[in-house]
C-alpha cells in the first residue's frame, strides 16, 4: 500500500497532462438516505442539496480554520500513513453542447467530448449517469458536460464555470484579494488531486487489478474520527465506506465511490486513460467562460 499511497501524494509530477472520459452515477434517494442520518448524528453538521450536475452547493464559503492553506496537512498525513502501513487486514466489501469555446479557435478536435459505453452497473436503469470529458495539467483542471453545456475549469485555488450562459467562480487567477479554495465545488479535482483524500479518509489495500488495461491499486477507505478537512466538506455526507482505485503510473484515481449502508451512493469513474503532452494553455482561460 506504501507505494500506492506514494503515488497518490506525487499525482501531477510525472505528467504533461491526462485526460479521460469522465462517468458520473449517482442515485438521488440513497444520498438523501445518507444525508438524512449524518444530520440526525450532528445536527450541526451543514448539509445541502445535490444538484443533477457535477457540482454540489455545500463547499462555496467553505473557510479554512486551522486547516494548512496549501490543503495538505502533511505531518497529519505521514502520520496516518504510519499508522495505516502498521495495521493488517482487509476490510470485507459489499456489494449538452458541443466542444466549448475557448479563445482564438475552438477546443482541440481530439479534446470533444465523446460518450464513453455504459459500463457494467451503468445502463439505463440507473437513476442518474452523467457522461463527459476531463482534461488535467500542472494543477490545472478542465472538465465538460455537454448534457447541460456546462464547462468547469480550475487553475491552481481559483475556478469558473459556464452552464449554458450562466458563470458563476471565484475568478481570475491575480484579482485583488485572498485566493478562494475550489473545495467540493469541482467535485472532480479529487481524481487529480488525490492526496485531499488522505487527510480525512483512512486506506486500506484491497487488491491489484488492471482498469482499462493499465495496472491499479484497489484501496477501501473509512473516514477518519473528527471532522473532514474543507475542501472535502459535502462528499457524500453520511457515506460509510469509499471503494477507491488508484491508476498506478499517473496516481490519478480512476474511480472514486461511495457507500452507504452497502448502497451504491455516487461513483465518478475515468474511462480510457491517456496520458498526453503539455496542452494548449487556452483551454484553461478562466476568462474564455465569461
Amino acid at each position: 500500500m506504501g507505494d500506492a499511497l506514494a503515488v497518490m501524494v506525487a499525482c501531477g509530477e510525472g505528467w504533461p497532462s491526462v485526460h479521460a472520459e469522465l462517468v458520473r452515477r449517482y442515485d438521488p434517494g440513497t444520498i438523501a438516505d445518507a444525508r438524512r442520518a449524518a444530520f440526525v448524528r450532528d445536527p450541526r453538521a451543514r448539509t445541502s442539496g445535490e444538484p443533477a450536475t457535477s457540482g454540489g452547493q455545500g463547499a462555496a464559503d467553505d473557510g479554512l480554520g486551522d486547516w494548512d492553506a496549501s490543503g495538505s496537512d502533511w505531518e497529519s498525513i505521514l502520520d496516518a500513513w504510519a499508522a495505516d502501513l502498521g495495521d493488517a487486514g482487509t476490510p470485507s466489501l459489499s456489494g449538452g453542447g458541443a466542444a466549448s469555446r475557448v479563445p482564438g479557435g475552438a477546443a482541440p478536435a481530439a479534446f470533444v467530448p465523446v460518450p464513453a459505453p455504459p459500463a457494467r452497473g451503468e445502463d439505463a436503469t440507473d437513476p442518474v449517469v452523467r457522461r463527459g470529458r476531463l482534461l488535467a495539467a500542472d494543477g490545472r483542471l478542465r472538465v465538460e458536460w455537454p448534457d447541460e453545456d456546462e464547462v468547469t475549469v480550475v487553475v491552481g485555488e481559483h475556478w469558473r464555470r459556464r452552464r449554458g450562459e450562466a458563470v458563476s467562480g471565484t475568478g481570475t487567477v491575480g484579482e485583488a484579494g485572498p485566493p478562494r479554495r475550489p473545495g467540493l465545488i469541482v467535485r472532480e479535482q479529487l481524481l487529480v488531486r488525490p492526496w485531499l483524500l488522505l487527510s480525512w479518509l483512512r486506506p486500506r489495500l484491497v487488491a491489484s487489478v488492471h482498469v482499462g488495461g493499465r495496472p491499479s491499486t484497489r484501496l477501501a477507505m473509512v473516514p477518519r474520527p473528527g471532522p473532514r478537512p474543507p475542501a472535502l466538506e459535502g462528499l457524500a455526507d453520511g457515506a460509510q465506506r469509499f471503494d477507491v482505485v488508484v491508476d498506478d503510473e499517473t496516481g490519478v484515481i480512476v474511480e472514486l465511490a461511495a457507500y452507504y449502508l452497502g448502497r451504491l451512493a455516487e461513483r465518478c469513474a475515468l474511462r480510457r486513460l491517456t496520458i498526453g503532452d503539455t496542452p494548449d494553455p487556452r483551454l484553461f482561460d478562466l476568462t474564455a467562460l465569461g
